[in-house]
């Protein structure tokens, strides 16, 4: 069976933007909810088709992400799937708002993300940027201090901003209004 990942990850991709984009719908949109939920949409699409590909294709090379380096197989799937949950989790509360316990599971996922993939990254390309690429698939490579440059933008910032903002946010509403 010759299976085109491109289609895979732009099927999973539309049914992820459809929940994404209901959540959009539910509370008042801030412009920070807004940057920290398109910061955790990144995650899902960087994770989009590793979860199939990881028991579906025999000739995929393993997920390598962060503290993450498993062979391909069902732990792949594992792995990749619960970081795309956990990420379209935190993308959705984040554009829903709010304060309080929501918050403290979007702190959480903040924190899981950081930990486990953006940290471990950005310590990757300060040990050596020369050497440092990053891999999307087989055709996709991105080198030296540009992916330096990507992996503190896209993969610490965000998830950076999101723990900041939720942290700010867990206290229950005071009465006044918040404008981020």
């Amino acid at each position: 069976m010759n299976i085109n990942w491109l289609y895979v990850g732009l099927a999973a991709f539309a049914v992820y933007a459809v929940i994404f984009g209901r959540a959009l719908k539910k509370k008042a949109l801030t412009r920070t909810g807004l940057a920290v939920g398109l910061g955790n949409m990144l995650y899902v699409v960087l994770n989009l088709v590793a979860p199939f590909r990881g028991v579906l294709d025999p000739s995929y090379a393993g997920y390598r992400a962060g503290v993450f380096d498993i062979s391909p197989g069902w732990m792949v799937t594992l792995v990749s799937g619960s970081i795309v949950v956990l990420a379209l989790t935190g993308a959705c509360l984040a554009v829903r708002g709010g304060r309080g316990r929501r918050m403290v599971l979007l702190a959480a996922v903040q924190v899981f993300l950081l930990g486990t993939i953006g940290i471990p990254e950005m310590i990757s390309v300060m040990a050596d940027i020369d050497q440092y690429v990053i891999e999307l698939g087989e055709y996709l490579r991105i080198p030296g201090a540009v992916a330096g440059g990507l992996v503190i933008g896209l993969l610490v910032a965000p998830p950076a901003l999101g723990l900041v903002w939720s942290l700010r946010r867990i206290s229950p509403e005071s009465g006044t209004v918040s404008s981020s």
